[in-house]
């Protein structure tokens, strides 16, 4: 796929996206430090869709101190190295790929990317899955979105999108 049709399918399956799912992280964009309510808005936003995984998620972060949780948070995002920046945040019990970069990617949009198996399907199909053993699958699946962005010019966030809506699709939307 050359990168202008990438970028034609990017569009298109982002553009199937419901935008206004998004407007709860809006204020969030840019901060240095969330608060737990924050934290919960971005829990709910990343997993209402299943509501037994965002069930165990408040659980699972009500199990460390509030004070643990916000210093881990307020790290992570101000971490310069992106592995160091999950590594921080995936040690708070339960916080793995799809919750800790719906974090880093709530605090800085233009840096990260959303974890979600649907869009690592999507990216599989495309073939565009970075797969290098030393990076590990954040990683790999972080550079890969990355090197979308590049090749095409367009922000993280509308690949999150396309990715997502796509789920697994390399063909243009019906």
């Amino acid at each position: 796929m050359t990168d202008d049709q990438l970028r034609e399918w990017i569009f298109a399956w982002s553009g199937r996206y419901p935008v206004e799912y998004d407007d709860v992280l809006i204020p969030l964009r840019g901060r240095a430090a969330f608060t737990m309510e924050e934290i919960d808005v971005i829990l709910y936003w990343q997993l209402r869709s299943t509501p037994s995984y965002l069930t165990k998620a408040r659980h699972n972060l009500k199990s460390a101190p509030e004070c643990r949780i916000l210093d881990i948070v307020a790290r992570a995002i101000a971490c310069s190295d992106d592995l160091g920046a999950y590594l921080l945040l995936a040690d708070l019990t339960g916080v793995q790929h799809a919750i800790g970069s719906a974090i880093l990617a709530t605090a800085d949009p233009d840096r990260f990317t959303v974890y979600d198996q649907r869009a690592k399907r999507s990216l599989k199909a495309l073939e565009l899955l970075q797969n290098s053993p030393c990076k590990g699958e954040w990683l790999n699946y972080v550079h890969s979105c990355r090197d979308i962005a590049r090749r095409t010019r367009t922000p993280l966030r509308t690949i999150d999108r396309a990715l997502f809506m796509a789920n697994g699709r390399a063909t243009l939307p019906r």
